[in-house]
């Protein structure tokens, strides 16, 4: 059982590491789109505002109106690409939590009196303890678990006649650096793990 759940350790952590990786991929990738809603909105405030209503743009006969049309398109654009990286992120993250169950499974059918289990308990020079495992194992998941949730928290807000709601998403893809300096931090203690090898 030890072996399993040293397996299944082995398995989180590759796969935490693999998430830092494609979580820091992605929000680079959503932040080009994000802007350009930013830049859309501020052009659908101005052509839509009662300021411009007697320039001449809007004295053309329907140059207003296809500009507005052109507008909202390029926003629906834009919102398609968000809201795949934002589902490309919650897939990355269902991964995770899947390797977290599958460890929490195999922590529930081991003994801590198993004399096999001493090893993981004791931790050794390129793997820490067995309870900070576990203890990184669930912070580790909340991090980008907690990340995505204000995502998509702000994503169901959106509205790009607001700016503040765009604001609002364009602050939550940014990461708390505190809680990101626990991530490293974990990431660095984890990074050997699968140099170790497994006892029979």
């Amino acid at each position: 059982m030890a072996k399993a759940l040293h397996v299944c350790l082995i398995g989180y952590f590759s796969q935490l590491e693999k998430l830092d990786v494609k979580w820091r991929d992605l929000l680079s990738v959503i932040d080009k789109p994000v802007n350009s809603l930013i830049n859309y909105s501020e052009q659908l405030q101005l052509v839509t505002s009662k300021e411009v209503d007697n320039a001449e743009i809007c004295s053309v006969d329907g140059l207003r109106e296809k500009l507005i049309f052109k507008i909202n398109m390029g926003i629906e654009d834009e919102i398609a690409l968000v809201l795949d990286v934002v589902s490309q992120l919650n897939n990355a993250n269902q991964s995770l939590k899947n390797k977290l169950d599958t460890l929490e499974s195999a922590r529930d059918k081991v003994s801590l009196d198993d004399p096999s289990l001493q090893y993981l308990l004791d931790g050794s020079p390129l793997r820490p303890r067995l309870n900070l495992l576990l203890e990184f194992a669930i912070d580790g998941y909340k991090f980008y678990d907690q990340l995505y949730r204000n995502i998509s928290t702000c994503m169901k807000t959106l509205d790009c006649k607001y700016p503040r709601s765009l604001e609002n998403l364009s602050k939550s893809l940014i990461q708390n650096n505190q809680r990101r300096t626990t991530i490293d931090r974990i990431l660095a203690f984890t990074q050997y793990l699968e140099q170790e090898s497994i006892p029979n």
